[in-house]
């Protein structure tokens, strides 16, 4: 379990993989309350260029939320090229109401397009953060299946990294009974109690980021 003062650190190595990392995909673990998402939410800000952050709502009942939710995080329209749209950093967690439960394939295939895009321009692939992934586990679980896959192919292409991020230990156990487990980084990152207070308390104090700073 890794230390407070190492939480962010090891986040960020995450969000910014070296070239040895391109050809996995990574699962992080923090109990509810432990500031996990806080602490995802900073470290992407802090990385910046590069990474989107989807934050899958706790209310999410309809299967078209997870369109919602990743759709803003990239700006999706379906009427508009995406291949500028990672060249900066774009992010989000208020999902939006897009109105169709297959809104997510076609968000999810819009950012494959710009991330390919993004690599060609940066020399490296963009990072994609699932937050909350303990919602389809348990109203979506197929999806989550799905999306692991892609997390494979992605990596088994170097086309883009996936991040899962849960408070659900039962979560990696059933990605882990699949064979898209093989391109899973060695080692689940797991972060220990840490409440949200003290996470904001930790970052402005240790790394000077404003508390005004919007998650």
């Amino acid at each position: 379990m890794v230390p407070r003062l190492q939480t962010l650190a090891s986040l960020m190595k995450i969000f910014q993989p070296n070239v040895k990392d391109f050809a996995n995909y990574h699962i992080v673990v923090g109990e509810h309350g432990s500031g996990i998402t806080t602490l995802s939410v900073i470290a992407a800000r802090k990385v910046g260029r590069g990474v989107i952050y989807v934050n899958i709502q706790g209310d999410t009942e309809e299967l078209e939320d997870l369109g919602n939710a990743l759709g803003e995080a990239i700006n999706f329209n379906e009427g508009v090229s995406l291949t500028g749209y990672l060249t900066q950093k774009i992010m989000g967690s208020d999902s939006i109401r897009l109105g169709s439960s297959k809104k997510w394939k076609s968000a999810l295939d819009a950012f494959e397009r710009a991330a390919a895009a993004y690599k060609k321009k940066y020399k490296q692939p963009p990072v994609l953060v699932f937050d909350n992934i303990s919602v389809l586990s348990k109203s979506f679980p197929k999806i989550l299946d799905q999306l692991q896959e892609r997390a494979k192919e992605a990596a088994d292409k170097k086309k883009y990294i996936v991040v899962f991020v849960t408070s659900n230990g039962s979560v990696p156990k059933r990605m882990f009974e699949r064979s898209a487990w093989s391109r899973a980084a060695k080692g689940i990152l797991e972060i220990g109690d840490l409440t949200e207070n003290e996470a904001i308390d930790y970052l402005t104090n240790k790394h000077k980021i404003s508390k005004k700073q919007p998650l």
